[in-house]
């Protein structure tokens, strides 16, 4: 899934606004293939146990650089579950609200 996240993200229009880091862990071990959106004064959000078999691996890249997509034009990073893209309606693990600022 990162090798084809990476080579979409070279064609991508967004590219200069988001980056691609891998982790080595996220904590969610039972849920293969995770990936998160975090933004400063966004909600952040983790999708688990998306498809990234031979097949699907096309398809759920794309899905997540369109719903990254969606992230960047909400200033709250709130992702309307009916509008993300399918893949990622039923691998949404959490969503975390924005920090508040530090006193």
């Amino acid at each position: 899934m990162l090798e084809k996240l990476q080579t979409l993200y070279h064609n991508w229009v967004l590219q200069d606004d988001f980056s691609i880091r891998p982790v080595e862990c996220m904590g969610v071990c039972d849920q293969a293939c995770a990936i998160a959106f975090v933004c400063v004064n966004k909600h952040t959000y983790l999708f688990g146990d998306l498809p990234a078999d031979a097949e699907c691996v096309e398809n759920t890249a794309t899905a997540v650089l369109d719903c990254a997509s969606q992230y960047h034009t909400k200033p709250d990073g709130l992702l309307p579950y009916a509008k993300r893209p399918e893949l990622l309606r039923a691998g949404a693990i959490a969503r975390i609200p924005p920090m508040p600022p530090c006193q």
